[in-house]
């Protein structure tokens, strides 16, 4: 395993990955305290990426952990050789014996899984190669962990790639290469949903298998185009794609696979902008989770895309096609015919569409509509259901800007209109 030194700011960093948690925090009404050595200079040299891990597990563990009203303090300090950062959250107990355990691979507390699987031992890997160390500690009051990093200077920077030596390197393999074939020969386990997950990060490809691999058949791609290929060949029952990737990105591979079939698509990011969450919807994807992102809320995600793909195919005897002025929607196919032509929609426009057709003439709230369609609790972000409402006026209306079906009622929602 290599380490991609470079210089690399603590404190910014910090700063920017806080932001991604905020929506947690406020759901769980959790207090955040972020406390620093003023005045210090917090750069080092380090792998962005690992550093990325390390902070997003340990603060995702810290906000699954804590109770409603608890709370979570994040400390970073300056020490005369070295950089101490710890991740502080209250109501959390771990006994004597369970610290002594807890960084190892698959270890659960109380009959649970701590953290996320091999959360904890991948963070104390990536912690080593860094030539630092992470301890727990935990009394009645809460569970800190701390973690110290020498300090390096970055005054004579020039890029740097370290390989570890054999027997360092293969402490840290054995948690991320966990053996998991895909060859081009293999089948689809009838028996299971597959689920395709494409990222360029090996980490993070073999950290979601391994979490999914016991209910799931799991395919794996390392970039857009091997992703493309495997979800033409063997039709899995989700895709789960990073945007970021090298060369074709995220947003490129939607495309691209969207000309194909409508399968429910799901999209991560370490982007916790709206800009890029509209983007993605736009581009064709049914729901998007940002990082860190909890394992338990993916595989609820995962779950719920399944689900309602396979709901709305069901149709058991009843209707099988809905017919309107200029427009009739296909429940067998989810597609429609429009006078812009024949649409095989994706499954979060299809369900949407469905859903206000069947209440044709009522005013259907925001809040109605995404409980409806995302089977989750409105947390009123709006850009979701904008950007289907956008992508559908495209396909089923001559002129988008004067719809004539899905009417904006401001202030208020969608209503489908009874005129037609």
């Amino acid at each position: 395993m290599e380490l991609h030194l470079e210089p690399f700011d603590l404190l910014s960093s910090f700063r920017g990955w806080n932001d991604s948690f905020r929506m947690a925090l406020l759901k769980k009404h959790i207090s955040f305290f972020f406390e620093v050595t003023p005045d210090m200079d917090f750069r080092m040299m380090a792998d962005s990426e690992k550093m990325e891990r390390i902070y997003f597990n340990l603060l995702s563990n810290a906000v699954k952990y804590t109770p409603e009203n608890g709370k979570i303090i994040v400390r970073l300090e300056a020490e005369a050789t070295n950089f101490r950062f710890s991740v502080f959250n209250s109501g959390s107990h771990i006994s004597p014996k369970e610290v002594d355990a807890i960084f190892e691979r698959f270890y659960q507390i109380d009959g649970h899984q701590a953290g996320t699987g091999i959360g904890l031992a991948l963070v104390r890997a990536f912690v080593e190669m860094h030539g630092g160390q992470i301890t727990a500690h935990s009394d009645e009051k809460g569970a800190t962990f701390t973690v110290l990093f020498p300090a390096q200077s970055v005054s004579q920077y020039h890029p740097t790639v370290v390989t570890l030596p054999s027997e360092e390197a293969e402490v840290s393999t054995t948690l991320v290469e966990t053996d998991f074939p895909m060859g081009e020969e293999e089948t689809r386990d009838a028996d299971r949903p597959a689920v395709l997950v494409i990222d360029d990060n090996a980490d993070i490809r073999n950290y979601v298998k391994t979490l999914l691999a016991e209910e799931y058949h799991v395919l794996d791609a390392p970039e857009a185009a091997t992703g493309i290929r495997l979800a033409m060949k063997y039709v899995p029952d989700v895709i789960v794609s990073d945007v970021m990737m090298p060369g074709m990105d995220g947003f490129e591979t939607l495309e691209e696979i969207r000309k194909e079939n409508s399968l429910p698509i799901l999209m991560f990011t370490s982007k916790n902008d709206s800009a890029s969450k509209v983007r993605g919807l736009r581009a064709g994807a049914d729901d998007y989770l940002t990082k860190p992102f909890d394992m338990d809320e993916l595989i609820a995600r995962i779950i719920s895309l399944i689900r309602r793909y396979t709901r709305f195919n069901q149709t058991d005897g009843i209707t099988q096609q809905l017919e309107f002025d200029g427009l009739k929607i296909d429940l067998e196919n989810r597609s429609i015919i429009t006078e812009n032509g024949t649409f095989e929609l994706p499954p979060k426009e299809f369900d949407l569409l469905l859903y206000c057709a069947k209440h044709q003439g009522k005013i259907l709230t925001k809040q109605q509509i995404y409980e409806e369609v995302w089977g989750e609790e409105y947390v009123y972000d709006d850009s979701n259901i904008m950007a289907i409402i956008s992508r559908l006026r495209k396909k089923l209306e001559v002129n988008p800007g004067n719809p004539k079906y899905i009417q904006t009622i401001k202030g208020i929602g969608y209503r489908f209109s009874k005129e037609v």
